[in-house]
This record gives C-alpha cells, sequence and structure tokens, in this order.
C-alpha cells in the first residue's frame, strides 16, 4: 500500500500505481478471508483473484461501508489493474491512479479494523 501512496503522491507511473493498489486491496482480502476461517477443505485462500474477490463478498456483504462496498471496489480495482498491466493502448491516468489508491487504504483500514490485523 504505501508503494501505491508513494506513486499517487508523485503522479508518476499511474499503471505501476493501479497495479500496487490493487494487490494491496487483494492481500488484504486475502488475510481478510483467512481470518474469517478460510474456504475449502483446506480452509485456505482461493488461487484465483475472482475467487478470492467472491469470497470476499460473501463475507462483507453485510457490513456496512467501506466494507460492505469492497468486493465491488476489489472488482473494480481488478479491471483496472488488467488494463493497466496489459493493455497496449490503455492505460490508466494519474487522477484515476490516485484514486483508487485513496479508496485502497479505506479499505485496508476497514479490514485492519474488523479483523484487527497488524499492519
Amino acid at each position: 500500500m504505501s508503494e501505491a501512496e508513494w506513486l499517487a503522491a508523485s503522479g508518476e507511473a499511474p499503471n505501476a500505481c493501479v497495479h500496487s493498489a490493487y494487490y494491496a486491496m487483494h492481500h488484504a482480502a486475502a488475510a481478510a478471508i483467512l481470518a474469517n476461517g478460510g474456504v475449502g477443505k483446506h480452509r485456505d485462500v482461493p488461487k484465483s483473484h475472482e475467487h478470492v474477490i467472491y469470497h470476499f463478498e460473501k463475507i462483507v456483504e453485510c457490513e456496512p461501508d467501506p466494507l460492505g462496498s469492497g468486493a465491488a471496489l476489489l472488482n473494480r480495482g481488478r479491471s483496472r489493474r488488467i488494463v493497466a498491466d496489459y493493455e497496449l493502448y490503455a492505460s490508466a491516468t494519474a487522477a484515476e491512479a490516485a484514486e483508487l489508491t485513496k479508496q485502497a487504504r479505506i479499505l485496508l483500514d476497514a479490514i485492519r479494523t474488523k479483523w484487527d490485523l497488524s499492519p
């Protein structure tokens, strides 16, 4: 998360900023899934990004925002990360990257508070 915040503040490399903000949210969602007991017979984190989003949504769907809308944010972040990482003729703007980073920080702080996770 600190890398995304540094990149957002600099306004440089918005694609890298989007990448970092998304992965910060992804790993926080994975930690929330583990803190909530994990999934499957091994009680771990799903391997695919789509399944992490799905299971995270299931554990936060009744929570107030920002957790309640956290899976939707994670899904939007994933879509933006795919464009930022793989699209040849598309790119994130510095403003888009900064906004995603701001929203990611709010979500990470909410996850840390809900599941009492250390930074």
